[in-house]
Parts: structure tokens; sequence; C-alpha cells
């Protein structure tokens, strides 16, 4: 659906109007804001981090920053509620428009990652996230998913802080890392779906249910969605699914979107394009959300819902091309940056970028002169025109760019001999 590194996709429904974010981790203008009629094409809006005084994000490693996002709606307020990693822990924003400008963060004062927020029917708000257990933890990755108000005019946490769900689906098999849940209600029931298994091979969706917020809770057998255990020579593998949000359309039927990966071989961690936002439809068996059987694979093409489009949706998946002319006096936001910027080194308009030379070497936790946009593809081609007129040592030129310490470039450099 979103191609590229757009993970951990959180969505929500207002009116006729969806609206989806994703984490960003230490890429700049932070948590990109997607909007569709249908649910297929999206449009990207605006980014929710867009001042270097909201946030700042420096010196980290690309696995810390702006993780797992949460959207919510209530009385013309949109709420987009997350966790910065090494950058000030859990934080909510707020826009009366989901295109911005978004609010200062209001910095939430409890431990753990993955919050979202939920409104009960009668009013009242809370705070659901993944946290450390009570006590000592009974093995390598037993974490716990916590319940608590909040009041959403003061920000301030309220009420008693609780575990609903301890360890996972079924304690006794040891799940691990369960994290990114989100709370909903249908039918009489709480619903709760989490991720389990961590973010690489054992990646999956496990679903919860209960007659009252404190419990008890219960499970089904299987995950929701998993591709564990499938063949990996499968034809076009989609693998580590999980991370799931749901949302209703008018017409009553049922959505997912969720985090999966495409390798390029048989190998389930070779893939470049990241974690990728993926849209399958939701079926209601026996009073459970079911997004694939056990043992279905991922389809490469799936009917779409059945929602009219709206212009100036656009496809972000499949055989497309994204190119920039740079006319406009601001950057699309296609391009992103490492980390906050402390100067404006880019220039844009008139038919050209211009950037200025950085001190900070590519492939540091300092920031260099780079923007990117997030590869969407496997295959395809990627080309620049460019022209270096910058000081001896600086180099101009085309860079791939997966971790700190993980990337490559092609660059004209100016010595005392010239270029090369």
């Amino acid at each position: 659906m979103i191609a590229g590194s757009y993970s951990d996709p959180t969505v929500i429904r207002v009116g006729m109007d969806y609206y989806l974010a994703t984490s960003s981790f230490t890429f700049w203008p932070g948590l990109p804001v997607f909007h569709s009629r249908d649910l297929v094409h999206w449009r990207q809006i605006g980014a929710a981090l867009d001042r270097p005084e909201q946030l700042r994000i420096a010196g980290l490693d690309t696995w810390q920053g702006i993780y797992a996002p949460a959207l919510a709606y209530r009385d013309g307020v949109f709420y987009l509620i997350t966790t910065c990693q090494g950058c000030g822990g859990a934080f909510v924003l707020t826009a009366s428009d989901p295109a911005g400008p978004w609010s200062e963060p209001h910095l939430l004062p409890f431990e753990g990652i993955d919050p979202s927020l939920f409104f009960d029917t009668d009013g009242r708000a809370y705070v659901v996230n993944n946290g450390p257990p009570v006590g000592t933890p009974r093995y390598s990755g037993h974490r716990a998913i916590w319940l608590q108000e909040i009041d959403l005019k003061t920000f301030a946490m309220t009420g008693t802080r609780r575990v609903i769900v301890d360890g996972g689906a079924h304690l006794a098999a040891k799940p691990y890392w369960i994290e990114g849940p989100h709370l909903f209600r249908r039918d009489g029931y709480y619903y709760l779906i989490c991720a389990e298994g961590g973010t690489k091979e054992a990646h999956r969706e496990v679903a919860f249910r209960s007659r009252q917020l404190d419990g008890p809770w219960e499970a089904p057998d299987a995950p929701i969605l998993s591709q564990v255990g499938l063949d990996p020579r499968r034809p076009n593998p989609v693998v580590q699914a999980g991370h799931a949000d749901l949302v209703q359309t008018p017409a009553g039927d049922w959505w997912s979107v969720f985090l999966a990966s495409r390798p390029w071989s048989a190998k389930e961690l070779d893939y470049n394009a990241g974690r990728e936002t993926f849209l399958l439809p939701v079926a209601w068996r026996d009073g459970w959300p079911v997004i694939l059987p056990p043992g279905v694979p991922v389809p490469v093409v799936a009917p779409a819902p059945t929602l009219p489009p709206a212009p100036g949706g656009e496809a972000h998946g499949g055989d497309y091309a994204i190119a920039d002319d740079f006319r406009s006096a601001r950057l699309s936001p296609i391009w992103s940056m490492l980390g906050t910027p402390a100067t404006t080194w880019w220039q844009t308009g008139n038919g050209s970028l211009r950037i200025a030379p950085q001190p900070a070497p590519f492939g540091g936790k300092a920031q260099p002169a780079f923007l990117g946009v997030r590869q969407q593809h496997n295959n395809a081609t990627v080309s620049i025109r460019v022209a270096s007129d910058g000081a001896p040592g600086a180099r101009a030129g085309l860079a791939a760019y997966q971790e700190v310490d993980r990337s490559f470039a092609l660059s004209v450099a100016r010595g005392a001999d010239g270029a090369r």
C-alpha cells in the first residue's frame, strides 16, 4: 500500500477521510502523515514534526528516534502519541488539521514504548502501552501491556497504572516483546491487538478480548496475522508481518494496515526497502478479528475496498516513478534528512537543489548534508544530475543509506588535482 520504510502504521477514519501516520526513526521531518479516501491511494499531507523547536533528534543511532505512533480523534482534535527513543520518551501532539501545524510535544511520565490512545464510551481517555512486567522478568523479552487514564486537557496521567496483559497471548509459551497495542470496542467487548515476537522472523499480530477493561483478557489459539513458518522459496514472499491497526468503513467493513517486508532472496533479512505498510481486509470469525488464517501468505494482489477514490491520491506500490524538478520553493515531503537540522543548508526552487557542504561526514551520527527518499522498489533505476563547486575535500553525488555504518556513496570530489 505504501512501499518503502513506512513502518508501524496507524490509521483512523474521520467522516469519509482516512489518515495514516508511520514511524520516522531518526529521519526529519518526523512522523509523516497521509490522507486517503479509498485506503489504497494516499497523499502525504505533511509531517507532525516539521519545526526544529518541536523536537531535537541528534547524535542517535538509526534504530533510535521516533517509533510506533498512534493516531486518535475526538471533538475536533487530532492526537498523535508516540515515543522518541533517546530523545525524550513518550509524548503526544495535537492538531485541528492533520496536515498541520501540530503542537509542541506534551511529555508523558511513564516507562515503556508504543503508546496509543483509547476513548471509552463514557468519555474517559486511556493510554495503553508496552512496558516492563511487574517484578523480575521471567525470561528474555518478557514485557507487559499497561493501561492508565489520561486527562487530555492537562495531559496528566491519572488513576492507577496497571498491567492488563502479562507477557503475551499465551504466557506459558514465553511470548516475547509484546508491543504496538491498540484498543477498540465491538459488540460489547473490548478488543486489544498487539505485535509479538520482535521485529524479525517471528514477528506476528495477536488479539485479546474482554468484557471489562481490567480483564480478564482471553486470546485465541492462533495469531490473527503471521507469516512465520512459510516456505521461504515461495514466489514474491512477504515476511515479518505484524504491528497492525484496524479501521472500519462507513459501510461497516473492517480493514487492517500492518508492517511487513519484501526480501529479495530466500533469506528473510535480505531486504533493503525497510518495513513497509500493507493493507488487507479483516474477517470476523466467532467474535475474533482475522487478517490472515495461519499458513496463508500475504497475497501480491488483493481486492481493494469498495470506496470511492478522491482526487489527489497517489499509488505508492507497484511499478511507479518518483521525480522532483525542484521548482517549488519548499522541499517536497518525499525528502528526508538525518536528524533535526540546526541550520538550513539546502535551497530549492527555479529547477535546482543547492546543498551547502557540511563538516559532518556521511555515515556518522552528526548531520551530514544529505537528502534522501525512501527506497520503494527492490529493482529500480535512480539518477540525478549533479554539479559540484565545493571546496577541496567536498563530495557531492548519489548515496544509498541503510544505517549509520551501512551505506555507500558515488560522488564527485574536488582535490588539488581537480575533480574526480
